[in-house]
């Protein structure tokens, strides 16, 4: 299936996104969260508007 790409989307969505990012990042590392290249691709990739929400989350719940 061919997939469009995304719309681009302004600096204060992507400082939105970074922090929403950062975040969720942090809170994961107070919980005994280790390195994961796969998540950290996948929040770069909703940083950079690769990756929609969707497709972010489905990424998440991939690497768990």
């Amino acid at each position: 299936m061919l997939r469009h790409p995304l719309p681009p989307i302004s600096d204060k969505e992507r400082a939105h996104r970074q922090d929403t990012v950062e975040w969720a990042l942090a809170a994961q590392r107070r919980q005994g969260y280790t390195h994961d290249p796969v998540i950290e691709n996948a929040c770069k990739a909703f940083v950079a508007s690769t990756l929609d929400r969707s497709g972010f989350r489905q990424a998440l719940r991939t690497s768990a």
